[in-house]
């Protein structure tokens, strides 16, 4: 926000420059006729404005008749002008002496007196003159302007209007009462005396400047410009003129006029403060902070009292993202003067920006109370509240706002978030349609608009609203970026292909246009829209993250190398590594201790940042009644994918006897897939958290009375934590989606086993382990396809050796990869089989392997199929080998499921333990291994040993039915037990600690 003060407006000083009409001293003549012809001559001097001749005339005056009373005072009133004040006092003093009943000596002493700033012996001087002199014109005129000076209004009209009975013209006087009658309310007349003032005296300035000043508020600005012209015609070289003048032309539409005359004025002033600030202002307005930086801090310099001067230099650096030096700047405009509106919103505005709007909410409150109308500060107060999820409260504000004549397009989109956050979701949509019809081009209304239709299930409208944006305005890009989030897949891509195609650098669009690409299988060009968008906005964490997760899916051995060496720097500087999300650092080769480390980092970072914007950390809780344990899931996410698939079989399972289950989802697809519909019955009820902010989607937890909220995202690229940051159940769990330790204070616990995570490293994570009797992750007996598969027709050789591995390539890494290179080396007959994921993947694993001295032929790749029948021609198979450092889960567990044995080398970390654990709880502890020699030594054994390979897999199949890996019954028996014995703990008020179901019954 910026401010404006009006130049020429009466002051608060009184002003030496009077009239040249009142300067001219009337005193009675003297007979001696040589001096009354000095005295002629020196008065014609005065009349022309040469006082120094008219002081050399007056003194040779005196010379003749030393009791002269009038060239004493007309030597005196001389040597006021020529700034001479002793010498001036001297002579008043001589003329009081000789004659003690004029009133013209004590009018000279009022005048020193008043350049001494001793304003009350003034006026008790005039008020002798006209005591003596009750017809004395110039007395009454001058103290008149003395007590409007001084703020005395009604003390000071009715003694100007004695002072214009006596004589009409006097301009002092005039121009005097137009200042008291236009402070008092009565412009019309102001402006009536200030041109009686003009006429009386049309070379005196200030009246011209004065009547424009009462011109401008009567609303007639070309009139107020014409007064100032008239002004400039008197004397073009006037500065304040010019500068009210541009002051004007700035206030009515004509910047760059004034600009041009502004800067005629810094050129022969180049420290007129009023000047430089409306150039700053003007450049302001214009949205050019970087050119106002230089004239407002150069005003600032010269006027550091200045809180007008203050604000706007703060909103410039505001405009710069200096905002450090925009929050002291606006701390010291407050400092001065606590209830100066403009500086408390700026103060607001500038906290808001830095995402601290909790602390912005009682500045920009203060504003309100100072003045209830300040309608841009009820918009600020109501987006900081809307940033606290304090919606409801802003919903006054924004009504009012509206009502006070805001512009509709800066309110309506606000307004429509702040009833959805109410909970009045009828008023949200009539208001966010609003938006979008009334400003099309508000992208931020459209998001809004759309995520509130997901809410409503109501998605398919979408669709209409982009199109009947986009048939009004074909350069909508983000009307063409909402359209392709609502579409399916190929109309998406087209269609976001248009957004870019009209705007090639809108970030939005080159996101979405990464996300589209990224999920059908386009990571190339996934990955040059990423990269772009970093290149407009490097501080996007999505566009930072999605490179990583493609740079590690195209197996590029060495732009990963320099992935991992830019992660250590970082993680040994900071302690994170940005661009990494923290489940992404298991497939790099750092240590469980960094990973935990960087898990911390990013926990208290979104501590940090939800306590900035929405102060503290909690919300109210509804305790649960009854007799059955409320377990609330935390969903990510409710697409198909592994993780959905898993959880849908652990709700459905749960006793209802025993436990309520109800869902959270923070991302749902909004297409209605059958998956997802599967995914919500299996709940006993469930929430959509759509459109929601965080601190939102808590309130709505903690209102469904949950008891244990089970967080399935962890540091994962869609993560839920910020909502579970609110606690907005008594205890809090993470399973599963993640595993490993979230670093956040806000997670109770951690659902594990012991050889994933054993208890010499449970003390790195912040969380308390609860282990598991057996494998911390469920095994589904998934169904396999009937349909007939052979070797041949999945073009395996029919008498190789087959090794699998179905891993998502972003789990790949060169050590791994290296000893299946190895194992190829010494089995001639061996063929690697893995999963065609992406093409450049597949050309980068031949090229890496052509180093190593294999044939391309020995690598051959499965395209993605229906998971049914990969599990059917994953059976002829004879060894999955498994990833190092970041190990197999579903993949594994497919292996095991169709009878194909799995090599794994236990690692340092949970991630490259995840075989170990898996196959421990399937009975095949042998085929962990504990280094990479004997990872390759294993693997060769079981190739040139057909007896062994057999005997294994008749081992396997018989495990898979009697070991607990694949008994989900009795996983989700073990998990409910985990889920009481932490419930238990809580209601006898115990702190939560480790917890170890071996021990428990």
């Amino acid at each position: 926000m910026t401010t404006n003060s009006t130049p020429g407006a009466p002051s608060g000083a009184i002003s030496a420059e009077r009239s040249p009409k009142v300067t001219d001293l009337r005193a009675p003549a003297f007979g001696n006729e040589r001096a009354s012809s000095l005295l002629g001559l020196a008065k014609g001097a005065v009349r022309r404005g040469e006082h120094r001749l008219a002081a050399r005339l007056f003194g040779r005056a005196l010379e003749k008749e030393p009791d002269n009373v009038e060239a004493t005072l007309g030597l005196a009133s001389a040597e006021l002008m020529l700034g001479d004040g002793p010498a001036a006092e001297r002579h008043a003093y001589v003329a009081l002496e000789q004659a003690p009943n004029a009133p013209d000596p004590r009018l000279i002493l009022a005048n020193l007196r008043i350049a001494q700033e001793r304003h009350q012996e003034a006026i008790q001087l005039l008020r002798d003159a006209i005591t003596v002199d009750p017809d004395f014109a110039p007395g009454f005129s001058r103290l008149g302007t003395i007590l409007t000076a001084l703020g005395e209004h009604a003390a000071a009209k009715p003694i100007l209007l004695r002072a214009l009975a006596l004589d009409p013209t006097d301009a002092d006087a005039l121009n005097s009462i137009g200042n008291v009658v236009l402070i008092l309310g009565d412009t019309k007349g102001a402006a009536l005396h200030f041109e009686r003032a003009i006429a009386a005296n049309p070379g005196w300035m200030k009246p011209r400047m004065n009547l424009a000043t009462a011109l401008e508020r009567l609303g007639r600005p070309d009139d107020a410009m014409d007064a100032l012209k008239g002004a400039l015609a008197q004397d073009p070289r006037h500065i304040e003129a010019k500068v009210y003048l541009a002051g004007l032309l700035q206030r009515t539409g004509n910047p760059r006029r004034a600009l041009h005359l502004l800067e005629d004025v810094v050129e022969v002033e180049p420290e007129h403060v009023g000047a430089l600030f409306l150039i700053g202002l003007i450049h302001m307005q214009a949205d050019e902070p970087d050119q106002a930086l230089a004239p407002l801090e150069k005003a600032a310099e010269l006027a550091p009292g200045s809180n007008d001067i203050r604000v706007n230099l703060a909103c410039a650096y505001r405009g710069v993202d200096r905002h450090e030096e925009a929050f002291e700047l606006a701390k010291s405009a407050v400092e001065a003067d606590s209830s100066d509106i403009l500086a408390l919103n700026t103060l607001g505005s500038v906290l808001m920006d830095v995402g601290q709007e909790a602390d912005a909410i009682p500045f920009l409150e203060k504003a309100i109370e100072s003045d209830p109308n300040f309608h841009v500060g009820l918009i600020n107060l109501a987006t900081a509240l809307l940033a606290c999820d304090r919606g409801a409260e802003a919903v006054p504000h924004l009504e009012k706002a509206l009502a006070l004549g805001a512009p509709r397009k800066d309110v309506l989109r606000k307004l429509g978030v702040a009833y959805r956050d109410q909970g009045n979701l009828s008023k949200a949509e009539i208001n966010l349609r609003l938006a979008v019809e009334t400003d099309p081009r508000d992208s931020r209304a459209l998001y809004a608009l759309s995520a509130l239709l997901e809410r409503l299930d109501r998605a398919s409208e979408i669709g209409t609203i982009t199109d009947d944006l986009i048939a009004r305005d074909s350069d909508l890009v983000h009307a063409y970026v909402v359209k392709a989030l609502a579409a399916d897949t190929e109309d998406a891509l087209a269609t976001i292909n248009k957004a870019l195609a009209i705007d090639p650098d809108n970030v939005d669009a080159l996101l979405v246009a990464g996300t589209l690409n990224d999920s059908t299988s386009r990571p190339e060009i996934a990955l040059a829209h990423y990269e772009r968008a970093l290149e407009l906005n490097p501080d996007s964490q999505k566009a930072m993250t999605r490179r990583t997760d493609i740079v590690l899916s195209l197996c590029d051995w060495e732009r990963r190398r320099e992935l991992v060496a830019q992660a250590r720097e970082s993680l040994a500087e900071y302690g994170s590594a940005p661009g990494i999300d923290v489940f992404n650092l298991q497939a790099l080769d750092v240590s469980y201790a960094e990973i935990a480390t960087a898990a911390s980092t990013a926990a208290a970072d979104i501590e940090t940042s939800l306590k900035a914007s929405s102060g503290d950390l909690w919300v109210p809780r509804v305790a649960s009644s009854g007799s059955r344990i409320r377990i609330g899931y935390l969903l990510p996410y409710t697409w198909f994918h592994s993780l959905p698939m898993v959880l849908r079989h652990i709700v459905e399972a749960h006793d209802r006897d025993a436990f309520e289950v109800v869902g959270f989802a923070t991302n749902v697809s909004g297409r209605n897939e059958p998956f997802e519909q599967l995914y919500r019955n299996a709940f006993d009820s469930f929430h959509s958290l759509v459109g929601l902010s965080a601190k939102q989607a808590a309130r709505r937890i903690g209102a469904c009375g949950i008891d244990i909220l089970i967080e399935v995202s962890g540091h994962t690229s869609i993560s839920s934590l910020p909502v579970a940051a609110f606690r907005p159940a008594p205890v809090q769990v993470h399973l599963l989606g993640y595993s490993i330790t979230t670093g956040a204070s806000f997670i109770d616990y951690l659902i594990t086993d012991q050889i994933y995570v054993p208890r010499d490293q449970a003390a790195l994570g912040t969380e308390h382990p609860v282990y598991l009797p057996n494998s911390f992750m469920p095994a589904l007996r998934q169904p396999i396809s009937a349909d007939p598969v052979s070797r041949e027709k999945l073009g395996l050789p029919d008498d190789a050796f087959v090794m699998a591995n179905f891993n998502h390539p972003c789990k790949f890494e060169p050590e791994s990869f290296g000893a299946w290179m190895e194992i190829l080396k010494r089995v001639p007959d061996a063929v690697l089989w893995l999963g065609h994921w992406f093409e450049a993947t597949k050309n980068n694993l031949i090229d890496a392997a052509a180093a190593e001295g294999i044939d391309r032929e020995r690598l051959i790749f499965a395209p993605i199929t229906e998971h049914p029948n990969h599990l059917r021609r994953l059976s002829e198979a004879d060894l999955a080998v498994d990833n190092f450092l970041h190990g197999g889960g579903i993949t594994t567990i497919d292996a095991l499921r169709v009878g194909v044995p799995v090599l794994s080398k236990r690692g340092a970390t949970p991630s490259s333990r995840l075989g170990a654990t898996l196959l421990h709880a399937i009975g095949l502890d042998d085929m962990v291994v504990e280094t990479r020699e004997e990872y390759v030594e294993r693997a060769v054994a079981l190739a040139t040993d057909d007896d062994a390979r057999t005997a294994m897999r008749k081992r396997l199949t018989v495990n898979v039915q009697t070991h607990p890996l694949f008994d989900f019954a009795h996983y989700v028996g073990d998990l409910e037990r985990a889920y009481k014995a932490i419930w238990a703990r809580h209601q006898n008020g115990q702190a939560p600690a480790l917890i170890d179901l071996k021990d428990t019954v």
